[in-house]
């Protein structure tokens, strides 16, 4: 993927030989700008186009994500690293940042993606308090659309959070930071994955995450999903984490405690909605476990093979929730339809 201007303006093929960052960013017209975040190892600076060049007023600028491989751990450079270089070379959705470009110069990987220049979700609630459930409304289907996505490729995020939620001029939502995301499926027998890694924010983390017990990482998704619409729709965190053990006593007892000023702003379908996302291990566990109990039931009674009633649909139901996505998926739907009854639209 070579670095090039937006869909306007036609792409400047990627370089053969430029071999310093400067030369880099002159020969595609870009300067490297002002610090607009700063993580462990990591800055996120502005590049905006030179001002010498052609298109410097009608083509928006890009965000530059430098990593400095020296001050991070040899565990991310080494695995990581290269997860998630390997996973944003091959995702393209309309609400996930765009990374145009990827290269490397001495010890420093400089990612070169998408600029919202509107912030980020945590950011937008901080200054405003909560969001309408309108808007909310808006912000979350285009997540969701996202996480669709990623869930269809077999992919998970692992660190999604209000911060890596990122919104653009034309209020729309873009996902970002695919530091921790990982494939879901082993590439040689096709069989799923459970992850047993920490990682994350605690905020977000699941109760087995929490636990240090494997968990599967869409599910770990989800969970989190749940937790960012919970803040924007109450302006609050879900769990107090100042105290994790008491933190993961109320998740494991699904204790969602909304502000008292909330009383009657949000409405049953969003709480239905929140509460799904906080239950969702136990219904899914509870749907899979029965309908193979009896598909079992059905093959050892011989029901499955000359039976055209109701094992034959139990037996293809059960192949549907071999992956869970499918059920979130469906599921999820059928909860947002109370949310979405009108056609998507901006809220200016």
């Amino acid at each position: 993927m070579a670095l090039a201007s937006p869909p306007t303006s036609t792409p400047i093929p990627h370089p053969a030989r430029l071999n310093t960052l400067n030369a880099y960013l002159y020969h595609h017209g870009y300067r490297m700008g002002k610090l607009i975040g700063e993580g462990s190892y990591s800055k996120v600076r502005l590049c905006p186009r030179r001002s010498d060049t052609e298109d410097h007023e009608k083509d928006p600028a890009v965000a530059c994500k430098v990593i400095n491989k020296r001050k991070a751990s040899s565990d991310f450079v080494n695995k990581f690293l290269p997860r998630e270089l390997q996973i944003v070379s091959k995702i393209k959705h309309f609400n996930i940042v765009r990374v145009y470009d990827v290269v490397e110069f001495d010890y420093y990987v400089y990612i070169f993606m998408d600029y919202c220049n509107n912030g980020d979700l945590l950011e937008y609630v901080k200054q405003r308090g909560f969001i309408k459930e309108t808007r909310s409304q808006l912000y979350f289907r285009q997540v969701l659309s996202a996480v669709k996505y990623l869930h269809g490729l077999d992919i998970a995020h692992r660190d999604l959070k209000c911060e890596n939620v990122l919104l653009t001029a034309e209020d729309q939502v873009r996902l970002s930071d695919f530091g921790f995301a990982r494939t879901c499926r082993d590439s040689q027998s096709g069989k799923r994955i459970l992850s047993n890694t920490y990682c994350g924010s605690c905020a977000y983390a699941a109760p087995e995450i929490l636990q240090g017990t494997a968990y599967n990482p869409k599910l770990y998704d989800m969970w989190s999903l749940g937790c960012i619409l919970f803040i924007i729709l109450t302006g609050h965190m879900p769990f107090d984490e100042s105290n994790v053990p008491k933190m993961l006593q109320n998740q494991m007892e699904r204790n969602l405690n909304y502000p008292h000023q909330m009383e009657g702003v949000i409405s049953k379908s969003a709480k239905r909605l929140i509460r799904f996302h906080a239950n969702i291990q136990n219904e899914l566990y509870k749907i899979v476990r029965t309908v193979r109990i009896l598909v079992s039931l059905g093959s050892r009674t011989g029901v499955l093979k000359y039976q055209r009633g109701i094992f034959p649909f139990f037996k293809f139901f059960y192949l549907f929730c071999t992956p869970i996505t499918m059920l979130i998926a469906i599921k999820l739907y059928m909860l947002l339809s109370n949310l979405t009854k009108s056609k998507p639209h901006v809220i200016r």
